[in-house]
């Protein structure tokens, strides 16, 4: 090798070795950061992404950390807003609120007219139902949590026109229930000669009622009352009633964790006395177990 052929090679090597030059590749490393920043967003995300693929609503309500609820706020003393803060409130708010913070989530309360609540839990935009009736056709549909108040559904007439369900079925009278509520059907099971009209609300039924638009009304017994408060001198309740009620929240089928913990809230609360505190606070008796109403 001649000396101007080693002076070159030696020269060469001393300039790869130069800083910036021979490192490149070390220096060049961080470049694969974003791929450790996005496995780490992915693991942040995983919980979420779990819960979503379980199905189970409980898991989901978990996640996202609210508990979202379907009902219609305009049944006194059930579920309501408040007149003041307009906040919803009632024994149906109240029990849930309690539930919820056992799960330790906030409670997101959808409302709507009655004949949209159902179509929420179907289509996955609510969770639960915190207020159905129990019916065995309404159980293919989705599950039921165990019942927490069982009782009467009475009719509501004006005052001194009506006594007994057995006047009411005739074809000169017209019954008025709810849309989309099991009030509907059992008004033209129970009263066969009768016609039946539907109105949205129980606000608007009552209207009817006292209008003359209808003849009478059917809902539960506490909704009955409720609006027998409201006019105390133009209505009263036939005192047969005209069916049993069994109400309970519902969730869909593939949610039984959901359905579980709710059994598990009512069963604790009736033990501690917190369940029999809420119903003698917006349904104004005792509760017991075998309660006669």
């Amino acid at each position: 090798m001649s000396l101007r052929h080693f002076s070159y090679i030696f020269a060469l090597t001393l300039f790869l070795g130069a800083p910036g030059i021979g490192n490149a590749q070390q220096e060049t490393a961080p470049a694969e950061q974003p791929a450790a920043s996005e496995a780490a967003e992915a693991a942040a995300d995983a919980p979420e992404k779990a819960a979503t693929e379980s199905g189970d609503a409980l898991d989901r309500a978990l996640a996202r950390g609210t508990l979202i609820v379907a009902t219609e706020l305009a049944t006194p003393p059930w579920n309501f807003k408040d007149s003041k803060t307009k906040k919803p409130t009632g024994f149906i708010i109240e029990m849930m609120e309690m539930f919820a913070k056992e799960l330790g989530v906030a409670l997101e309360v959808k409302d709507s007219n009655w004949k949209d609540v159902i179509p929420a839990l179907e289509d996955g935009s609510a969770d639960m139902l915190p207020w159905i009736s129990r019916t065995v056709p309404r159980s293919t549909q989705f599950m039921f949590t165990d019942a927490y108040v069982n009782l009467p559904a009475q009719v509501l007439v004006r005052k001194g026109e009506v006594t007994t369900l057995l006047q009411l079925n005739s074809a000169d009278a017209t019954v008025g229930a709810k849309t989309g509520s099991i009030w509907e059907t059992v008004a033209r099971r129970q009263l066969p000669k009768a016609k039946v009209k539907t109105a949205a609300t129980g606000a608007r039924n009552i209207s009817a009622l006292q209008s003359g638009k209808i003849d009478a009304y059917v809902n539960d017994k506490v909704q009955i009352i409720a609006a027998i408060a409201a006019d105390p001198g133009g209505l009263e309740i036939i005192p047969e009633p005209i069916a049993m009620d069994s109400l309970a929240a519902a969730v869909r089928h593939d949610s039984p964790k959901l359905r579980h913990a709710f059994n598990v809230f009512l069963d604790l609360t009736k033990l501690d006395g917190r369940f029999a505190t809420l119903h003698k606070k917006w349904l104004g008796f005792a509760w017991r177990r075998a309660v006669q109403y």
